[in-house]
């Protein structure tokens, strides 16, 4: 199973990197909004501060509120530029992709088709090609967009409170750590539930190519029944797999009700010394709740690769 997945894998990135310039556009893009929205709660900071100790005016708050425009529509000009970027990649390199398969597939002998249910290739050459769109938006917009977002987070509460950023960074490496092992025993289930849903779909079109001959020996009874079997048969593996999808939502959410707990208790005890402001406190709290938001993504993306993977490596195989 892992030497399939790193197949499928070294296939996309053998047909995307034809496209570096691209390529460099998104990452650019990418790095240039998270750095600059992660730079907007220090401007609240500075404006609840300066409401608090009185030496707020007018001028000085239009001037903080004017920056977190510029600021905002700084992130808009990457997100834009590298989303129309974008637009154009996808579609070429799965047309690559569709061709590349339409090649290898027919460089088979015939028993490989004859063996085969027609449905069932054509379905697995749709979800290897369409399984490299998802992966690609799960690295680009999902993953790659949050590991930068919280290393910036990262580094901003190092600059700002080290203490809290190595409580972060101890939280995150456990909290990741606990998503891959969850996605990593899930995947045995997403491969099992791929194959019989291909299955499905081939005893389905098998039906539908010998509809005349079902009709005429009253066939209909028997091939309902075969059909009930594996349809009940995706249904057992699918909720077998979704069951521990939910489990690991379960655990992720406990481990962010702990780590606001200590965040906050540390933070209370920093103000109690005077080494943290008000505006500290809105900072501190919305950093940690982009933290919580990329870092969740993080991990329901993680249990999404290897869902996309699990599909895709019927036709790698």
């Amino acid at each position: 199973m892992q030497s399939l997945t790193k197949e499928t894998l070294k296939i996309y990135w053998q047909h995307a990197k034809r496209y570096k310039l691209v390529l460099f556009v998104l990452f650019i893009g990418r790095i240039g909004a998270n750095a600059l929205g992660v730079y907007t709660p220090f401007l609240y900071r500075d404006l609840f501060d300066s409401l608090v100790d009185g030496s707020a005016t007018a001028k000085s708050l239009i001037i903080i509120v004017g920056t977190v425009f510029l600021i905002n529509a700084g992130v808009w000009v990457f997100h834009a530029s590298s989303n129309f970027v974008n637009a154009f990649f996808h579609p070429r390199v799965m047309a690559d992709l569709r061709q590349m398969c339409f090649k290898f597939m027919h460089a088979h002998s015939y028993t490989f088709f004859s063996n085969r249910f027609a449905g069932s290739l054509v379905r697995q050459m749709n979800r290897f090609v369409y399984s490299f769109s998802a992966l690609a938006e799960l690295f680009y917009y999902n993953i790659g967009g949050a590991f930068i977002r919280v290393s910036f987070i990262f580094i901003a509460l190092l600059l700002y409170k080290p203490v809290l950023a190595w409580i972060v960074l101890a939280w995150a490496i456990i909290f990741l750590i606990i998503n891959y092992w969850y996605a990593r025993y899930k995947m045995k289930f997403d491969v099992a539930w791929a194959e019989a849903d291909s299955e499905t779909t081939g005893y389905l079109a098998d039906t539908i190519t010998n509809s005349l001959n079902v009709k005429m020996f009253a066939g209909l009874k028997r091939e309902s029944k075969g059909y009930g079997v594996h349809t009940e048969n995706v249904y057992e593996l699918g909720y077998r797999a979704r069951r521990w999808g939910v489990s690991a939502e379960t655990v992720q959410e406990i481990l962010m009700v702990m780590l606001e707990f200590a965040i906050m208790v540390v933070a209370i005890r920093m103000w109690q010394d005077g080494n943290i402001t008000i505006g500290g406190f809105a900072l501190i709290q919305a950093l940690i709740f982009g933290l919580f938001i990329h870092l969740w993504d993080i991990g329901r993306y993680i249990r999404q690769i290897y869902e996309r993977l699990a599909l895709s490596e019927e036709m790698t195989e």
